[in-house]
């Protein structure tokens, strides 16, 4: 599991109005693909203009919940009943109901599921406590919580991607990511889930380095200083994906096309507008 870090503001609103890469985002809409440069120069000129998207009040965004996992996953009852219906309304101007809690159960008894079952529900269990304790303050509060979970089934592996969020006009997602052999209920490596699609370790890293380059390659070399070039940047941002990868702290999963997918924060350029790292689910083709 990693969290997002509260990076420069203009970042995080890029991350939240770009979404996604090739991949369902916070909405579970598909959304065009982008390079981190439109990304940056669309958040550019909205800045220019002194325009902001914020999250309307009420604003639907339950539909992330896919699940084609053919009941192998199913809505886990671990909702606190007294909670039903109540909603906190946060101070940036929209609201979130705990009636849109979801958590996933996983439904094989085999292997390490019984475990992975009870991270779950001890972090869905301490998201609906904060809320709790929000809904008591009363009135607005500065940030809320939602529960929801994405589960695909793709050959012989379950991967469930549930997503423990902080909200204040930005969603700020703690993932716990879950990658399970349905015939033994084994939590897979790394390795394993590469032969799973069809690549090695190696392929599949060699594919990522692909989208690091082409994401940086047509950057203007105003946007990097200290006389750091484009090839450089790319140099450094893969290293960093190796180790991050190699300590466990990139997480992957297969998502409903069957692509594996990893969600890694890549690094922007320093002089690039809110420069930081902007996580990104990237789904190798």
């Amino acid at each position: 599991m990693i969290k997002i870090n509260k990076i420069a503001v203009a970042t995080l609103l890029v991350m939240a109005l770009a979404g996604t890469i090739c991949i369902t985002g916070c909405s579970g809409k598909k959304e065009k693909s982008q390079t981190v440069k439109e990304k940056v120069e669309e958040k550019e000129e909205e800045i220019d203009s002194g325009e902001e998207e914020v999250l309307e009040e009420n604003e639907d965004d339950t539909e992330m919940n896919t699940n084609t996992t053919e009941g192998l996953v199913t809505d886990a009852d671990y909702a606190d009943k007294t909670l039903a219906g109540k909603d906190l309304k946060i101070a940036s101007g929209y609201s979130v109901s705990y009636d849109d809690f979801k958590a996933p159960l996983i439904n094989l008894k085999d292997g390490d599921v019984e475990k992975v079952n009870a991270e779950i529900k001890k972090v869905f269990d301490d998201q609906t406590k904060k809320f709790a304790e929000k809904l008591n303050e009363g009135g607005e509060v500065d940030i809320g919580y939602k529960s929801k979970y994405e589960a695909y089934l793709n050959g012989n592996v379950v991967s469930v991607v549930y997503d423990a969020i902080e909200c204040d006009v930005t969603d700020y997602s703690n993932y716990y990511i879950y990658n399970i052999d349905k015939a033994n209920g084994k939590l897979l490596s790394f390795e394993s889930l590469c032969k799973e699609v069809g690549m090695t370790a190696a392929d599949a890293k060699e594919k990522f380095k692909k989208t690091i380059e082409s994401n940086y390659k047509e950057m203007e070399s105003d946007a990097f200083v200290d006389g750091e070039t484009a090839d450089e940047f790319i140099k450094t941002t893969y290293a960093k994906f190796e180790d991050e990868l190699s300590k466990g702290e990139v997480p992957f999963y297969i998502e409903g096309e069957g692509r594996l997918t990893f969600i890694f924060e890549m690094p922007l350029p320093s002089n690039l507008a809110g420069a930081g790292d902007m996580r990104t689910h990237y789904v190798l083709d």
